[in-house]
C-alpha cells in the first residue's frame, strides 16, 4: 500500500499501513513534523479495534458506536491492547490514540487493506487543516503523488473542525481538543 489521502469526517486526511514503518517516517516527512508525535490510528471496523483490546477495557461496542459518531478521538492507555501497537506509530506515548469512522472513501481503503492506518490531517505542521477537495487533490499532487492513492468521496461533507480528542485514563475523561460537537460529546461522558 501506498501513503493515501482521503476525507474524514472533520477535515481531509493523510495515512499509511500502521505497520509500514518506512511510511509513516514519510508522512513525517511530508506534514515537516517531529517523528517523535504520536499518530492516530484509524480502524476498519470496531469490532477490529475490539479484537486488539484485553478484556479489562470498560467500553461497550454500541459506546464506541456513539462516540465516534461525534466526530473524536479517543487516547486509551496501551495497556488495554493486547496486540502490540508499532513504536513508530506511539513514538514514546503511553496512549493509544484510536478513531473510526465510515464513508465510501475509507469503506474502500479498508477493502484493499485489512490493517489499520495511521491517520493524521492533510497539511504542513503549523498551517491550517485542508477541508476542500480541490485543496487535498493539489496538496497530494505537491507533495505525494504519484506515490500515492487519493480516495475522494463527492457525497462526504466536512465539518472543517478537528476531531474532539478526549483522553480516558483512570476511569476518567478529560478533553484535550474541543471539536465541532464537543457539547454532545460531554453529553455522553456525562461531564
Amino acid at each position: 500500500m501506498k501513503i493515501i489521502v482521503y476525507p474524514t469526517d472533520t477535515v481531509w486526511g493523510i495515512g499509511c499501513d500502521i505497520y509500514n514503518e518506512d511510511l509513516v517516517k514519510k508522512i513525517h516527512f511530508i506534514k515537516k513534523s517531529d517523528e517523535t508525535k504520536p499518530m492516530s490510528i484509524l480502524f476498519p471496523s470496531i469490532d477490529d479495534l475490539l479484537d486488539r483490546l484485553n478484556g479489562s477495557f470498560p467500553f461497550s461496542k454500541e459506546w464506541l458506536e456513539r462516540f465516534f459518531s461525534l466526530q473524536s478521538t479517543l487516547l486509551i492507555p496501551k495497556s488495554f491492547f493486547k496486540k502490540e501497537i508499532p513504536s513508530w506509530v506511539l513514538a514514546d506515548s503511553s496512549f493509544v490514540s484510536v478513531r473510526f469512522l465510515k464513508n465510501k472513501a475509507i469503506d474502500l481503503i479498508f477493502s484493499k487493506l485489512s490493517s489499520p492506518i495511521v491517520s493524521t490531517s492533510l497539511n504542513i505542521t503549523g498551517e491550517k487543516p485542508i477541508v476542500e477537495q480541490g485543496d487535498a487533490l493539489t496538496f497530494f499532487k505537491q507533495y505525494i503523488a504519484p506515490q500515492g492513492d487519493f480516495f475522494s468521496n463527492e457525497e462526504s461533507s466536512l465539518s472543517g473542525a478537528s476531531s474532539t480528542i478526549v483522553k480516558y485514563e483512570n476511569d476518567h475523561f478529560v478533553i484535550l481538543r474541543e471539536g465541532h460537537l464537543v457539547d454532545d460529546i460531554k453529553k455522553l461522558l456525562k461531564l
